[in-house]
């Protein structure tokens, strides 16, 4: 069966959401992509460009009356901002800030009128604004010492968290950006909130404490 209502915002913003997590938990790059599709789709689709903010569907000229000016929703413009915000920091790519931050400005003159069903544009704003708890996983992906590393760095809470496991052979260009040297004796956690770095790490154990003494600063 073909979808009856194809390239809903709300289809997009969550599975990509769900994408960056399995990205994120399982280190495959193909959940990466995934999201940087569905992020595309909305970018060229569903994007307000001249306000900002994103229709819950495309605009159709052939819709009638009102529905040719498809609403906009403040719930899957927070979701749709939260997954573009994380991929902003997955990617370094700052047209993702940029439309997650133009996606949330729409709403800011009428946020207080939603009150607490207006939460997640709450969080999604706040990630937008502060620096997340980074950590990167430099290691051969399907190496027991990499996969050590990640599962400790998944099993600790952050409000704002992202992880990505970078394989020197598989991800050089992504390393170069981070700027991170291919490990010479194991896998090494680099664990940053910002500027702010701890020395890499390489024991699972040191992970959680590591994470409290950056949060503490």
């Amino acid at each position: 069966d073909q979808p009856q209502l194809p390239g809903l915002l709300a289809d997009q913003a969550y599975v990509a959401l769900a994408s960056l997590d399995a990205f994120e938990s399982s280190a495959r790059p193909t959940y990466l992509t995934r999201a940087r599709l569905l992020a595309e789709f909305a970018l060229e689709h569903l994007l307000d460009k001249e306000y900002g903010g994103f229709f819950s569907e495309a605009p159709r000229a052939d819709a009638p009356g009102l529905l040719r000016l498809p609403d906009k929703s403040i719930a899957e413009n927070a979701a749709m901002a939260e997954a573009l915000t994380r991929l902003y920091h997955l990617t370094n790519e700052e047209k993702y800030r940029a439309a997650a931050e133009r996606a949330l400005a729409f709403f800011a003159p009428l946020y207080e009128r939603y009150s607490f069903t207006a939460a997640n544009y709450a969080q999604a704003v706040d990630h937008l604004l502060n620096y997340p708890l980074h950590i990167a996983i430099v290691g051969e992906a399907d190496a027991e010492d990499s996969r050590e590393l990640l599962n400790v760095s998944l099993k600790q809470y952050s409000p704002a968290k992202i992880i990505e496991l970078v394989d020197p052979s598989r991800d050089a260009a992504r390393l170069e950006t981070l700027g991170y040297p291919a490990p010479t004796n194991g896998a090494q956690a680099y664990i940053c909130v910002g500027q702010m770095c701890l020395p890499p790490i390489g024991e699972p154990a040191q992970i959680a404490e590591s994470i409290a003494q950056l949060t503490r600063e």
